[in-house]
């Protein structure tokens, strides 16, 4: 469109603004793995499933009798302070231990990840536990486990629990349930990690207050908790698991990105629309205007 000096103003701000938009539906967030679990409902059917993007491969699992597992109906949700819902899709799954040697499934990104340092990774998923010991979502380096963000021995708390070379477990306060061998509510989990040359920096928000802006901190979280690890040289699957008997965990929207933006998308706002629809208001008064002042001249 060609301006003139005698373009009124609301030309103008149509055109930036419309600018703007278009620019904005081309940004959506874009994620290294992404598994959302858009399988059949039923018992057993998390076994072999291989859908979901940045993966090779389906779920799999050591465990001696693997099949106490379950698709259930439906997404498991989290919506922020704001009132703006994680973006879901599919169904969510459930593990549990019974009477069996642990059912741990993993499943191995499509490409292996070699993080350099100066980058970040971020992890995100929603999750409900039922307390216990050693349950939640491990990464995995080969055989090696990493890191798990989730409880650890006999507590009940969500945290970080380094296993290679590990230092402990990090609490970030908040209780997975109040009942334990019961499912609590679910917890929008996300993580962040720092790359140095030296000790790796993992941070891990629990309920973050607003999605898909600006990064989470410890003040605008349910629960923060950080700790320094070992250098981590690549990450190459994820694991969910439970451990001791009649545990449970449900999880649901495994996201991997480089930034928190990727791991937390929520739908545009309809207020884009409401501007949207405002600006051609303004459009068709501006011409409006401009046939009023041919016939006045």
């Amino acid at each position: 469109m060609k301006m003139t000096p005698h373009t009124k103003p609301g030309v103008l701000l149509f055109v930036t603004v419309l600018t703007y938009l278009l620019t904005l539906n081309h940004a959506s967030a874009e994620v290294i793995a992404y598994e959302g679990l858009d399988y059949s409902a039923g018992s057993g059917n998390l076994l072999n499933a291989s859908g979901g993007t940045g993966w090779t491969g389906g779920w799999s699992s050591f465990a001696t009798d693997p099949f106490f597992n379950t698709i259930d109906s439906g997404s498991l949700s989290y919506t922020d302070n704001g009132a703006a819902s994680l973006i879901t899709s599919g169904n969510s799954a459930t593990i549990s231990s019974a009477n069996t040697t642990s059912p741990n499934f993993e499943r191995d990104l499509s490409s292996t990840l070699t993080p350099t340092d100066g980058s970040s990774l971020w992890i995100s998923f929603l999750g409900r536990g039922s307390g216990g010991s050693s349950m939640g979502f491990t990464l995995v380096d080969g055989s090696t486990d990493l890191i798990l963000f989730g409880n650890s021995q006999t507590n009940n708390v969500w945290g970080i629990r380094q296993i290679s070379g590990g230092s402990g477990f990090n609490s970030t306060g908040v209780t997975m349930t109040d009942s334990v061998g019961t499912l609590g509510d679910t917890f929008m989990v996300v993580a962040k990690i720092s790359f140095k040359s030296g000790a790796d920096t993992v941070e891990l928000f629990i309920n973050p207050e607003s999605l898909g802006g600006a990064e989470p901190t410890s003040g605008t979280s349910l629960g923060y908790a950080t700790q320094e690890l070992v250098n981590i040289a690549s990450v190459s699957s994820v694991r969910v698991q439970v451990s001791t008997v009649q545990q449970k965990f449900s999880f649901d929207e495994i996201r991997i990105g480089n930034s928190y933006a990727d791991v937390t998308p929520v739908p545009e706002s309809s207020s884009t629309a409401l501007l949207f629809a405002s600006l051609v208001g303004l459009w068709i008064l501006s011409k409006r205007f401009r046939k009023t002042d041919k016939h006045t001249v």
